[in-house]
């Protein structure tokens, strides 16, 4: 759309989301027609500074944030609870290994009680896997499965 305000004349561009979103604009952007823009060589200075720079992945999530969400359906207290557990039990060292009972991961689940979970079929040492074994584990028997217990 062009517009003309104060012997300027301003180009507006809509920007539409791609798929089955309503075709309603989602940001807009002015460019004045009297100006030029970036030269092609400029777009490709950029883009090559852009390509040494790249932006970094985000962060991935700390253990006690994967405990807090596999945690959250049970409610603030069983993650407070899970928390002191876990720090307890293997210091939130979802590599943590017991050399006299053989217990693993982060909330330290014995071979045997590993294979009776859901999870069974990925490894104690993934926290994520953990953490969701440990949080069915509370619900379906309870605390006392932990040699450690929440003060």
């Amino acid at each position: 759309m062009l517009l003309a305000a104060g012997g300027l004349t301003l180009l507006t561009l809509a920007l539409l989301p791609i798929g089955p979103q309503p075709r309603v604009p989602t940001a807009s952007a002015i460019v004045f027609a009297d100006q030029p823009g970036p030269s092609d060589q400029q777009l490709l200075r950029r883009a090559a500074v852009a390509a040494r720079h790249p932006v970094p992945p985000p962060a991935p999530p700390t253990v006690q944030q994967l405990i807090a969400d596999a945690f959250a359906p049970l409610g603030g207290s069983a993650i407070d609870w899970a928390l002191q557990i876990a720090f307890c039990e293997s210091t939130n060292n979802p590599n943590a290994v017991n050399i006299d009972s053989n217990a693993e991961g982060l909330f330290q689940f014995l071979p045997s009680t590993w294979a009776g979970t859901p999870y069974a079929s990925q490894s104690p040492f993934d926290p994520t896997a953990n953490a969701r074994a440990a949080a069915w584990l509370l619900q379906t028997y309870g605390p006392s499965q932990w040699e450690c217990q929440a003060g």
